[in-house]
């Protein structure tokens, strides 16, 4: 198959080649605390690795959240925007009020003013 081999397979393959390297000082005790204690750490680090795992997940879910929110708001953001727009030209006359520039002039007359005044006041009153 040529794939990797399992973690414990490894290590016991590691094991016995330590002890293969020294056959008359190893006894089955030694390579079996060796073995418990390598297990130990495969776990310790398999822990952490799981432990690692779930955080991503986690700010994995945390991100696609605020990423369906902000999509949430722009598309809020835009239909504002729209209606907004689509109200520019969608007003009601309060009334009419005719005022009269003098030529080459931007000054009001004290009577355009008061026909504005009124004006102001009839809306305000309605």
């Amino acid at each position: 198959m040529g794939g990797k081999p399992h973690p414990r397979e490894w290590l016991r393959h590691q094991t016995l080649r330590r002890a293969a390297g020294r056959p008359s000082q190893f006894k089955i005790s030694d390579v079996q605390k060796t073995q418990e204690e390598d297990e130990r750490r495969l776990s310790a680090t398999d822990e952490k690795a799981t432990g690692a795992d779930s955080r991503a997940t986690d700010a994995l879910g945390r991100a696609d959240a605020a990423s369906k929110k902000a999509d949430q708001v722009k598309s809020d953001l835009r239909n504002d925007l729209n209606d907004r727009i689509a109200d520019l030209d969608d007003y009601k006359s309060a009334g009419e009020a005719t005022v009269l520039f003098k030529f080459n002039s931007a000054k009001l007359t004290d009577e355009a003013k008061q026909a504005l005044d009124q004006l102001v006041t009839a809306q305000g009153s309605a």
